[in-house]
């Protein structure tokens, strides 16, 4: 059935199949590319996507010269940036607010013949997964390619839950269903098959259930539920899964302050996840080289004290007592080596300073408990880069390294807490929602819930929950959802 429905995807110019989670989309995106001998562009929305299909890709032996996978957004903005008399965009690093005009900017371009005769000469056809995750500018974009090139759609509009990011500009999912042919639904849930299979199919049940507004019931024996949602129970449910070695374990909340809080109340058990393009380290790195002496000091310690907790109240005084000038004689032979550093990046402006200071900080014997480790990394990876990189400033550099994570995905730490919006598409082996009231809407409760693929623990205020049903439910064609 499965290969049949590839068959079908491979052969189709505008293909569309509905994909519950768990279902074998990726895979079925894998084997369709595997029916034809041209290369195919396959597009998607995060890197930990591009990930996910690469490794799909390599299971069914197919050869990366026969194929490339890359994000939506850098696939746009790579063609706008090599025609920019023709999409009229001249901004090669375009920051969180421009990336929706990059879609209007590649379609200019691909609206031209001579692109469009190197889009033929490049590839066969195309393939977009998590396609209910589009923005109105995105599917412009490829309702502009599928003019081009046979096109093909896969998406789930239950897992829709990139609606609080395009806000007034997402796709409404009747406008796909009208413009591309539906050729089949996934059904048989995969993710769970000798693992849980009781799970998996309590997951399908569920989601006809959040379909019709029905009541679900979480006290099933093919899962976990705590009746507390309290901060202590929440870091012990974190806590019971450390004990599966060599699995991967998500725990979910809404927000991703409460990620960075709760990740620094589990002792650098567990990763907080940080943002496809982590604006938030570009901005650290436009601040840190745009100062200098002491107010460069205590731009580091305000970052230091952003990704790291435990610090304690002397070690955070430091800049300040710097500032003015007050004598500092700590005994603790890491104080000693973290003032040197300090007062070696108020002298010396090169960033190499910056990157000792860090270290310091990492070396004091409290062993500071990272809320944000992965911003941090990042960090002392674009200070590590930047040495051998003339002419580019730290940010250019920090955002040259995201790109390429953009690109080829990244690994995903084996302990992650993290938001729906980061780890939707990725699987795990266990995973727990901390609040299940977090998530008021049925598309990101549905999302958290099909994580896992061994275990599910939920942590709701009640043992029976109803949800609104989903948004696409509620749609219609009439209230078209276009670029604006």
């Amino acid at each position: 059935m499965a290969h049949d429905i590839a068959q079908t995807l491979a052969k189709s110019h505008r293909g569309l199949v509905v994909a519950p989670a768990g279902c074998g989309k990726t895979r079925l995106i894998a084997d369709a590319v595997n029916c034809d001998r041209d290369r195919q562009l396959v597009l998607t929305h995060t890197h930990a996507g591009v990930r996910a299909i690469l490794d799909h890709l390599n299971t069914v032996g197919v050869s990366i010269s026969r194929v490339r996978v890359t994000n939506i957004d850098s696939f746009a903005l790579r063609y706008a940036n090599a025609f920019p008399n023709l999409s009229g965009w001249y901004t090669r690093e375009p920051k969180d607010d421009q990336w929706p005009e990059i879609h209007t900017a590649a379609k200019r371009a691909f609206q031209c013949r001579a692109v469009q005769r190197i889009l033929h000469a490049t590839y066969r056809g195309i393939y977009v997964d998590e396609y209910q995750d589009c923005s109105a500018g995105q599917h412009a974009l490829v309702s502009t390619l599928a003019v081009i090139l046979p096109c093909r759609i896969l998406g789930d509009p239950l897992q829709a839950i990139f609606r609080q990011v395009h806000k007034d500009t997402f796709l409404n999912w009747a406008l796909a269903e009208t413009e591309f042919d539906k050729i089949g639904e996934l059904s048989v849930p995969h993710r769970w098959k000798g693992r849980n299979e009781a799970l998996g199919e309590w997951l399908l049940d569920v989601r006809k259930r959040i379909e019709t507004g029905a009541e679900i019931d979480l006290q099933q024996a093919c899962l976990n539920w705590r009746s507390y949602t309290d901060e202590p129970n929440q870091i012990a449910a974190c806590k019971a899964l450390l004990t599966k070695k060599g699995d991967k374990v998500i725990a979910v909340r809404q927000w991703r302050p409460q990620c960075y809080k709760l990740a620094g109340n589990l002792g650098n058990a567990y990763i907080s996840m940080e943002t496809v393009d982590c604006q938030d380290l570009q901005d650290w790195c436009e601040r840190l080289e745009g100062s200098s002496g002491v107010a460069r000091l205590e731009m580091i310690a305000h970052f230091a004290e952003e990704c790291l907790t435990r610090l304690s109240s002397d070690v955070r005084a430091y800049p300040q007592k710097i500032r003015a000038k007050k004598k500092l004689t700590p005994q603790k032979p890491d104080r000693k080596a973290l003032l040197v550093q300090m007062r070696e990046v108020v002298r010396d402006n090169a960033l190499s300073a910056v990157d000792r200071l860090l270290t310091a900080y990492t070396g004091l014997t409290e062993n500071p408990v990272f809320k944000r480790r992965e911003l941090w990394s990042e960090m002392r990876r674009a200070l590590h880069r930047h040495k051998g990189m003339t002419g580019k400033t730290l940010r250019e550099t920090a955002w040259s390294l995201r790109e390429t994570a953009r690109r080829i995905g990244r690994t995903v730490p084996h302990h992650c807490i993290s938001t729906t919006l980061l780890v939707k598409g990725l699987q795990f082996d266990h995973a727990v929602i901390l609040n299940l009231k977090d998530f008021q809407d049925a598309e990101n409760a549905y999302v958290a819930m099909t994580r896992g693929a061994h275990t599910l623990t939920i942590l709701p205020d009640s043992q029976k929950v109803r949800f609104e049903k989903p948004h696409y439910s509620r749609q219609d064609i009439s209230a078209d959802s276009t670029e604006r």
